[in-house]
């Protein structure tokens, strides 16, 4: 099996650089990126699409599957970005309150019963992504295409890597070093062994 791993085009809320709520929908610019890797993608034999259920993925992954004959979109929640606590939300990456809070947040990354609020914390990911593939492996199709988010797709690529391994240090430094850029291609492939590779990451050529 091959995933064809997207993050969703550029939002307004990477515009505005504010924390985003679920509905924050893609911007010009951002539909734009959509397209061009629609049509890159119609030269991938993609069976079906997964998106995140968020609307900025949801829009990226509906460009693609128009472009790409009208591919079947399937919408699931554990794709979601990561669950920031909700007074962030809405927030300027930059508010005081919100540098506070994420500071907090940070400082019991690797504590297990801890949370600010609402928020999901690494081993919360952890096993959102571990369920995540444990599911898509059980799929009939061998190309998959899944359309998501940037956090979560570190936490996807750091599970298939790591495994039961992954611990709240090696996350952290897996999670800080590795950028994705919007409509950024990663390409993970399942082998006979049931064991996972990477490779590509974040492959953004067709944005010139």
């Amino acid at each position: 099996m091959r995933l064809y791993i997207v993050r969703h085009g550029e939002s307004g809320g990477n515009v505005g650089r504010w924390h985003q709520k679920h509905d924050t929908s893609l911007s010009e610019t951002g539909r734009k990126q959509a397209r061009v890797l629609a049509e890159r993608a119609t030269r991938i034999p993609v069976e079906i699409i997964l998106s995140s259920s968020y609307i900025r993925a949801r829009e990226t992954a509906e460009i693609i599957a128009a472009a790409a004959k009208n591919l079947r979109v399937e919408v699931t929640d554990v794709l979601r970005e990561f669950k920031r606590p909700s007074e962030i939300v809405g927030k300027n990456i930059h508010d005081p309150d919100v540098t506070r809070i994420k500071a907090l947040v940070s400082e019991h990354f690797g504590d297990e019963q801890w949370h600010y609020s609402d928020e999901e914390n690494f081993f919360d990911l952890r096993e959102r992504a571990t369920s995540f593939l444990s599911e898509v492996s059980k799929r009939p199709e061998k190309h998959v295409l899944v359309v998501s988010h940037g956090g979560i797709i570190r936490y996807i690529v750091a599970v298939m890597l790591f495994g039961d391994v992954l611990t709240p240090d090696v996350g952290r430094l897996f999670f800080d070093g590795l950028a994705t850029t919007n409509t950024g291609l990663t390409v993970c492939e399942r082998r006979e062994d049931q064991t996972w590779r990477l490779i590509t990451w974040n492959d953004h050529t067709h944005l010139g």
